[in-house]
């Protein structure tokens, strides 16, 4: 009917009914998109308590006592100092340590970190006494921001605070501690991106007459690191605190410090300072011992790694496994266990792909988890409650990057349960996209994972394998290690690897023993075959190339060993068992060695290689070739 009861014409009243059939089919899609994207949000999880307060001493007080005279000394002089940032880095470095709350204990060694911060520390007059006669006897004394009343000692009559200081300059030629800083890389390093207009708290030193700037803070000229000669010893005063250049890169709170936009390259910041430490050290003691963070007599570490997912195919898997099994070679294969189909093509989770990664185990590879759904959103799901089953848990990947029903623990116990299943037992992670939540270490922990390789060298600043911050905490870690990847294609899988630009990366980061985590995808392209076949063919033949659970398990029996070295020439070393390969190298060179019996040792120049241990001391007696004074 019309406004005035007139009959409406029929192509008005079709045109009518269409639109409310329209406007009907348009809301039930409306309705069912909503109802899509709301299962995220009742998908069952638990809440996390806030991440817990507190610092790592208590447990490296009980974990790194005094063993020997020869280590160096972490000092906590006063409450609230920590010394983690301290401990990371001898530790990467291969130092031997200890940590001590006893300052007679600590002087006794010869080389004393004090990790003070930005509070005065007030050393009492014996103190103060104590400090100046152990660096005029020959020691080396390194203070963490300038502290309180030590102007006699330090030489640094002032301090300027600021938050305004981008880069870290060291002079290379001014102190030998900066003979490992041979790439440009490492001489200058960035504390914040130029980006951000506040980076981490610094203090611009003034020097008294007499004391040297040995680092500076180009943006305004002034001393970051300054050294004092006193007698015999050394004295060095940090303008900053360690804890901003070592760990807070690896909790990824670094200020946007990365050097390049660029994914893949040399990225050493958070690696320069064990380096400086390490030949503090070195100069501070002869004859010295360090571990070093290669196994055997390796002079590289190619840690190879793929997935098989989004990006790659079962052929070109295939076709990479036939390329590494004549080389003797073994990888790291991050399998995506996707069994609902989703936009997001990649091999299901089905025979073939199982017949393949059992094809795969038989030749020694390693099999890893790469998730269900491979979503870029894993950062920001829910938690989930761990209790998630392949019949419960059917997360849903659509077209705008969001996995509708998904959650972390979801991502990580599922996926390992399924390759568990197939293949046996799953140690190691890797997300997609490279997304990391901040409670992953935890879900990593709760679902039985042992490492993570999630991010890259570039965003932790580092190429060494470290143990992730606790929630991303600075202050504590958790147990589970993580192998940053030194060269990536997780992003763009089809992109084409230069070889070349790969071999020239794995050459800096080896000068530095740090291992290099590649991930070369198996896409269908030929140059990818050609690329991994140019790599393992022409790097240097005094590499080794492993598979990432194998290095993990090496780098944690090497964080748990403990050595010194004794005025006898006797190398005492505890390690877990195993056949770990530890490697020392030693300040001098040796004629032989030999070691109790039952143990298995190699010496060869300046290295001494425990090839295995049975999980008690070993004693390695070394024959100098000539030996230098003490």
């Amino acid at each position: 009917m019309g406004p005035h009861g007139a009959l409406r014409p029929p192509e008005e009243e079709g045109v009518r009914r269409l639109l409310f059939s329209a406007a009907g089919i348009l809301s039930v899609v409306l309705l069912v998109w909503w109802a899509g994207c709301r299962r995220s949000v009742y998908v069952a999880t638990e809440m996390l308590p806030h991440p817990p307060e507190g610092s790592e001493n208590a447990r490296l007080l009980r974990e790194r006592p005094h063993a020997s005279k020869g280590e160096a000394a972490v000092l906590l002089l006063r409450y609230g100092h920590q010394a983690l940032a301290a401990a990371q880095a001898f530790e990467t470095a291969g130092v031997p340590f200890c940590v001590t709350k006893s300052l007679p204990e600590a002087l006794e060694h010869p080389l004393v970190l004090i990790p003070s911060d930005d509070r005065p520390i007030r050393p009492s007059e014996h103190e103060r006494a104590a400090l100046r006669a152990f660096a005029e006897g020959g020691g080396t004394l390194v203070l963490q921001l300038p502290p309180d009343r030590l102007t006699v000692l330090t030489g640094v009559s002032a301090a300027k605070p600021r938050r305004s200081r981008h880069r870290l300059l060291f002079r290379t030629g001014t102190d030998e501690g900066f003979r490992y800083l041979d790439q440009p890389e490492e001489k200058e390093i960035l504390l914040a991106s130029y980006k951000v207009r506040q980076g981490p708290w610094t203090h611009g030193l003034r020097l008294a007459p007499g004391t040297e700037p040995v680092a500076l803070f180009p943006d305004e000229e002034e001393t970051a690191v300054s050294r004092k000669r006193i007698g015999a010893g050394r004295v060095y005063t940090l303008g900053f605190d360690l804890k901003d250049v070592l760990l807070r890169p690896l909790a990824r709170r670094h200020f946007d410090a990365a050097r390049a936009a660029l994914p893949n390259g040399f990225e050493p910041a958070a690696d320069v300072f064990p380096l400086i430490l390490r030949a503090w050290y070195e100069k501070s003691r002869r004859p010295w011992a360090r571990l070093r963070a290669l196994p055997g007599t390796a002079r590289g570490l190619l840690l190879l790694s793929h997935h098989i997912g989004w990006g790659a195919t079962l052929n070109a898997a295939k076709a990479f496994a036939l390329i590494e099994r004549p080389r003797g070679v073994q990888a790291t294969w991050f399998v995506e266990t996707k069994y609902d189909k989703d936009f997001l093509s990649a091999p299901m989770l089905g025979p073939a792909l199982i017949k393949t990664l059992r094809e795969l185990a038989a030749d020694g590879h390693e099999l890893a988890s790469h998730t269900v759904s491979h979503g870029p959103d894993l950062a920001t799901l829910p938690f989930g409650t761990g209790r998630e089953t392949k019949e419960t848990y059917r997360p849903l990947l659509n077209r705008r990057g969001r996995t509708i029903g998904g959650s972390l623990m979801g991502e990580l116990t599922v996926s390992r349960s399924l390759l568990s299943g197939s293949t046996g037992t799953i140690e190691g992670f890797r997300s997609a996209f490279l997304s990391a939540a901040d409670d992953l270490d935890e879900g990593l922990r709760r679902a039985g994972y042992r490492y993570d390789s999630s991010c890259t060298a570039g965003s932790a600043l580092t190429h060494f394998p470290f143990r992730m911050p606790l929630r991303r905490v600075m202050d504590l870690r958790s147990d589970i290690l993580e192998l940053p990847m030194s060269w990536q294609d997780e992003n763009r899988p089809e992109d084409p690897v230069d070889p070349e630009a790969v071999l020239q990366a794995f050459a800096k980061v080896s000068a530095n023993e740090a291992p290099f985590v590649w991930l070369i995808h198996p896409a269908g392209t030929p140059q990818k075959r050609t690329a991994l076949t140019h790599v393992l063919d022409l790097r240097p033949k005094d590499t080794l190339v492993w598979p990432l659970g194998r290095a993990a398990r090496f780098w944690r029996a090497r964080s748990e060993a403990r050595f010194a070295l004794e005025p006898d020439g006797v190398l005492r070393v505890e390690a877990p068992e195993g056949e770990h390969a530890l490697s020392f190298e030693l300040s001098d060179e040796i004629l032989s060695c030999a070691a109790d019996p039952g143990f298995k040792v190699q010496c060869s120049g300046r290295l001494v290689v425990v090839w295995d241990t049975k999980g008690r001391p070993v004693r390695v007696r070394l024959t100098w070739k000539q030996r230098s004074g003490g």
